[in-house]
This record gives C-alpha cells, sequence and structure tokens, in this order.
C-alpha cells in the first residue's frame, strides 16, 4: 500500500514550536483488514513523526466493531500508533449509523466511545482538550434524521458555552470535526474562535482543500485567519494531510 501525503505549511503568530501534524479520515476498515495493511500505515506515520494524529470519523464500517478478531486488528493498531504520537479523534457518519445498520446489529456510540478511549484515543465529543500549544475542540453533530436543526443548533451552541475561556490565551485553537464546512458556514460565532479547523469534504471536485477564510471580528477578539483543512478521506487515493506548524 503506497500511502502518501498532501502537504500544508502554515504560519501562526500564537506561541508555537514547529509542529507536524497529520489528519486522516474515513479509513473505513473491515473484517477484510490486514495486519500488513495497517502496519504499512504506521511505518507511513512513524517516517513523519507527528506530534498529533487527528482521526474525523469512520475508522470502521457498520457493525465490524462487533467482531472480536476485528477489535484485536484495532487495538493493534491504535497500540502502535500510541508509541508515535497522540491520537484525537471525532465521530463520522458511519460510527452513527453503527447504531441503526440494516442488519439490526447495533453498536451503541456510548460503547464506541469506550472502545476508542480504551486504545488510548482521546475522543472529543463536543468537548476540548488543551495542550502546552494547542487547544484542540472536537465538534460531532449526528447526522441522523432524528437528529433535528434545533438541536444541532443546541449542541453547537453548547459547544460555545464550554470553549468562550479559551480565546485569551495565546495557544492555536483547532477545531476538529466531520461535518461539512458548508454545513457550519452560517455559524460564524463558532468559527470565529478557531484559527485552524480540520474538516471532512464532502465536494472532492468543487471544494477548496485548503484556504484561508475572511477574517471574521467579534467582540473582545480581534481576528481569526480560520484557516481551513478539508480531508478528502483517504480512499481512494490513499492520502493523508500532513501540516506544519511554524511560528512567524
Amino acid at each position: 500500500m503506497d500511502y502518501k501525503f498532501k502537504q500544508y505549511e502554515i504560519e501562526t503568530k500564537k506561541e508555537i514550536e514547529e509542529t507536524k501534524i497529520i489528519t486522516l479520515s474515513d479509513l473505513n476498515w473491515d473484517t477484510k483488514l490486514t495486519k500488513y495493511k495497517m502496519d504499512d500505515l504506521i511505518v507511513r506515520i512513524n517516517d513523519i513523526l507527528p506530534k498529533y494524529v487527528f482521526i474525523l470519523g469512520n475508522v470502521a464500517t457498520y457493525n465490524h466493531l462487533q467482531d472480536k478478531d476485528f477489535q484485536k486488528h484495532l487495538s493493534y493498531f491504535f497500540e502502535l500508533l500510541s508509541c508515535i504520537t497522540k491520537t484525537y479523534m471525532v465521530f463520522g457518519k458511519r460510527d452513527y449509523e453503527m447504531e441503526q445498520n440494516e442488519k439490526k446489529q447495533y453498536t451503541s456510540i456510548e460503547s464506541l466511545i469506550d472502545f476508542y478511549k480504551s486504545q488510548k484515543v482521546t475522543f472529543l465529543n463536543n468537548s476540548f482538550s488543551e495542550e502546552s500549544d494547542l487547544n484542540i475542540i472536537g465538534l460531532n453533530l449526528n447526522p441522523s434524521n432524528h437528529y433535528s436543526t434545533i438541536e444541532k443548533k443546541q449542541e453547537i451552541q453548547n459547544l460555545i458555552t464550554r470553549i468562550e475561556h479559551l480565546i485569551d490565551n495565546n495557544k492555536l485553537n483547532v477545531l476538529l470535526t466531520h461535518s461539512d464546512i458548508s454545513t457550519l458556514k452560517s455559524e460564524k460565532e463558532l468559527l470565529s474562535y478557531f484559527d485552524l479547523i480540520f474538516t471532512k469534504s464532502f465536494s472532492p471536485i468543487s471544494s477548496p482543500s485548503f484556504f484561508k477564510r475572511k477574517r471574521i471580528k467579534r467582540d473582545n477578539f480581534e481576528e481569526s485567519p480560520n484557516f481551513i483543512i478539508e480531508n478528502k478521506g483517504i480512499h481512494p487515493k490513499e492520502e493523508m494531510d500532513l501540516i506544519k506548524i511554524k511560528k512567524i
């Protein structure tokens, strides 16, 4: 397997040492997964030695986490990954679909979260984690039709309330989400908090992979560059994003 990296370089005035981050999404691994395939991915990540790996959802497909052998394979992967770097994760559409797949073999969201947490993965469920150089915030919006627009708006507002205190420091504020940026474009208050946004791209042809948004003004917050990197998913090109950040 020839995994490749699409590289981006970002300069910031924030207090941060030169940092490398790898983002990936939509591995969509199933029971055909082999250790060879995982080893190859681990070797490529180890070549880079990133400080962080951000997983933007959809590691496995549907109910396959109920397969004990498959769980062992995933545990093997995350054990190796934890020896290289610190991993953060949010959920994608397929993760939520595990609760409602057509075979009626359900895997609850709570059990999924517990599984990934047991693999030394920091799962951010509309919550944040403070690192020495980054504030990392994870936004999860359930795509189910049973989850209304009003409920999604409330989740976003609740998240804003939790992160308001983060903007007064010198760290880089980072958002991780599987939600398409077009679904968040009206959430100017939310987006204004972040220097760097990692999201899944659902428009691989027309949507740019990397762009700098127009600065957003808000009270008590001078400006937000809002660099946005849209991850295309690891299939079919076996490609990940490699971001290099440095202070200017």
